[in-house]
């Protein structure tokens, strides 16, 4: 990963790929990826709102 950066991107699609957790970032539901990624405690960070405010570039 500290190769490039591109190496470092396509190592995060496979890694989202193999999980299972393309779906959910398919359809935007971010509280299911951000569950599958960063596990139970996710909603207790707010991880899934902050992913909301990265994608429309807003707070929400």
């Amino acid at each position: 990963m500290h190769e490039s950066e591109l190496k470092q991107l396509i190592l995060a699609a496979r890694f989202i790929r193999q999980a299972g957790m393309l779906p959910a970032l398919q359809t935007e539901n971010w509280a299911e990826f951000a569950r599958r990624y960063n596990g139970p405690a996710y909603a207790q960070n707010g991880y899934d709102k902050k992913l909301v405010e990265a994608y429309m570039g807003k707070k929400i």
